[in-house]
């Protein structure tokens, strides 16, 4: 068991972070290869897509690998996956109007979300395979796909110079890999996609409904400042702060893939009511968590804008202060991931959706006065004061909750 354990936390490990570093490789190729200004929009479109993936996952694969309600299948979220995945995109193409977007940022914006759609499809076989104690196959898949997609975009980027090609390639690779690897391996765990059950994807729909609510904030939350620099900045700014807004994708990423592993340990400790076994374990999480944070600030404050300059070939010095202000705040958010993992496990979701509305109206408005004001310095700050803010309230509210259930 505790091979296998090991087995799943190691794959989880390198697949997490080789796939999360793919949007890292993708802005730094762009930023070479196509300029500060492409790299502007393609940012964007890419944040967007993110955001919009939390309506294709709906309430995502926490939720469904906790699912203790037995009359719900796999299959059931697959086809409620489908659902959301329409909804989207009908969504997006209300928004490119809205916004009276070029052709050009409209094709990579739809580009964009076709890849994060794909993703969110995997992400529900990914739920599968993670029930089955198969979280290693996971992992070699985020990897396959990770290396093949870098590798595919840089290749057909220094080809042709041009973005959107090179997106549709990018679409590509990955569509066959979800299809001939992740789908086919969920199959051999005994998978089926039966007929559809209304009233079981109606059930998921309405029981994952504070869940996706508080995620699709959490994505709004991490990138405010990117709405709001494209609203009033250049795309140029856009470029820089989305650089330096990506280690906090690191920090962001260790605390995932820390989580995650422990997902069904933490549910099975809630069901048995073994108190004491799961605050060790949130404990354990929190230290390894803070750990790597610590010395994530230290690298940022020392060497973090020199590196990144060398990386993306722009001049980054002048923005140390503002990359450990990122830091910082990307480190609580991951500190608060903890914690909302493990209230999810509880299913009090409604509670979490209070703090995240409460957060994202304050970081709406601060985002506004800082990045207006401040420009990049104005929107390190404003991400950093949000993430504080949702730190004391999870943690605040945490500790109510667990009062409440020592008294039971």
């Amino acid at each position: 068991m505790k091979d296998n354990l090991r087995k799943n936390i190691i794959w989880n490990s390198i697949g997490s972070t080789v796939n999360a570093c793919t949007s890292l490789f993708l802005l730094i190729i762009v930023t070479r290869i196509n300029g500060t200004k492409i790299g502007g929009v393609f940012t964007f479109s890419y944040s967007l897509a993110c955001l919009l993936q939390v309506i294709i996952t709906y309430a995502g694969r926490p939720y469904q690998v906790t699912e203790q309600n037995k009359k719900i299948k796999d299959s059931d979220f697959f086809h409620s996956r489908i659902l959301t995945t329409i909804v989207t995109f009908i969504i997006v193409s209300l928004f490119v109007l809205i916004r009276g977007y070029k052709l050009y940022k409209i094709l990579i914006i739809f580009l964009a979300v076709i890849y994060r759609a794909s993703d969110g499809i995997s992400d529900c076989l990914y739920a599968v395979l993670q029930k089955k104690e198969l979280l290693h196959k996971v992992g070699k898949s985020l990897l396959l796909k990770g290396i093949l997609c870098i590798v595919s975009f840089i290749t057909t980027d220094i080809l042709t110079k041009s973005i959107l090609v090179s997106l549709i390639v990018l679409n590509i690779v990955n569509i066959i890999i979800c299809y001939f690897y992740d789908y086919r391996s969920t199959l051999k765990t005994g998978f089926k996609i039966e007929k559809p059950k209304k009233e079981n994807i109606i059930s998921i729909l309405k029981g994952g409904f504070s869940v996706f609510a508080f995620t699709i904030l959490i994505q709004y939350l991490v990138s405010a400042q990117k709405y709001t620099i494209d609203s009033t900045l250049s795309d140029e700014f856009q470029t820089i702060y989305g650089i330096i807004l990506m280690p906090a994708t690191v920090v962001v990423l260790i605390s995932q893939f820390i989580v995650q592993p422990y997902l069904t340990t933490i549910s099975n400790l809630i069901k048995e009511n073994k108190k004491k076994e799961l605050n060790h374990l949130i404990l354990k999480m929190m230290i390894y968590i803070l750990a790597f944070s610590i010395a994530s600030i230290l690298a940022a404050y020392l060497i973090g804008t020199q590196v990144l300059s060398i990386i993306y070939g722009v001049k980054l010095i002048k923005y140390k202060i503002d990359l450990t202000f990122i830091l910082i705040g990307a480190s609580l958010f991951a500190l608060s991931y903890v914690l909302s993992s493990v209230m999810l496990a509880l299913r009090i979701n409604y509670t979490q959706l209070i703090i995240y509305i409460v957060v994202s109206v304050f970081a709406y408005f601060e985002s506004i006065y800082f990045v207006n004001n401040y420009k990049i310095f104005g929107a390190s700050l404003a991400y950093m004061l949000s993430m504080i803010l949702l730190f004391i309230m999870y943690t605040t509210t945490y500790i109510f909750i667990k009062k409440g259930c020592d008294k039971n």
